[in-house]
């Protein structure tokens, strides 16, 4: 918002949050329109709606956030076929329905609204647990790194577009989506040893955690 976004379209699978989030955003942020989607960011249908949503309403898209996600801790001979299928489905299936889907409406030109060419941001969560082993169980690792590489694939055919692609890979994190780690913790008196792999030697506590952190499913994009 500080960078001059002027509407957000907020998905969340669980809607239960959504209202909050949108009195939150358009309070601290009177400038910015916020419409909220209740919706499952790895269905394609969806992807293709909020895209051609923010072209009709505001003739451009100039960023997409997809940070849905689902964490899983169950070790190698535990994961069945089907739990593997639906962590890649979430984590992965929904970045690639991202980058095809907002890169093509990213790089619809409209000189009215100020976009004389076409360009834009696709950011990607993935994680350290895409890019070594240790950090993650076997298919939430797997589809971090597939996410990884579709981001660089994903640069590499989008190039001459000015739309560009990143994914982040944070390290642990405390959120809902993490809380189970946590608990584990508490529960077995290792608390103190959470995060000591990371070279900081602890994990990490999210900016705004009491507001952005109660909505851990979600995924955003935006016009400016």
């Amino acid at each position: 918002m500080k960078l001059g976004a002027k509407h957000l379209y907020l998905i969340d699978y669980d809607g239960t949050n959504l209202p909050d989030l949108k009195s939150c955003i358009e309070m601290k942020y009177p400038d910015v329109k916020a419409t909220t989607i209740q919706a499952d960011a790895a269905d394609e249908a969806a992807i293709v709606g909020v895209c051609r949503q923010a072209l009709q309403e505001e003739g451009r898209l100039d960023v997409f956030f997809a940070n849905a996600g689902v964490a899983t801790a169950a070790p190698l001979q535990e994961v069945t076929t089907d739990a593997f299928m639906n962590t890649m489905r979430i984590n992965a299936l929904s970045c690639f329905l991202a980058i095809k889907h907002a890169s093509e409406a990213m790089q619809q030109q409209n000189p009215v609204r100020g976009k004389d060419h076409g360009g834009g941001s696709i950011i990607l969560t993935a994680s350290i647990a895409g890019i070594r082993s240790g950090a993650g169980s076997i298919d939430y690792s797997a589809s971090k790194a597939a996410v990884n590489n579709m981001a660089q694939t994903a640069t590499y055919q989008l190039r001459n577009t000015d739309v560009r692609v990143n994914s982040i890979c944070p390290g642990l994190i405390e959120t809902g989506m993490t809380a189970f780690t946590f608990e584990y913790a508490a529960a077995r008196g290792t608390s103190s040893k959470i995060g000591q792999l990371n070279p900081l030697g602890r994990h990490a506590v999210a900016e705004g955690a009491q507001t952005l952190n109660e909505f851990p499913g979600l995924s955003s994009l935006g016009s400016q």
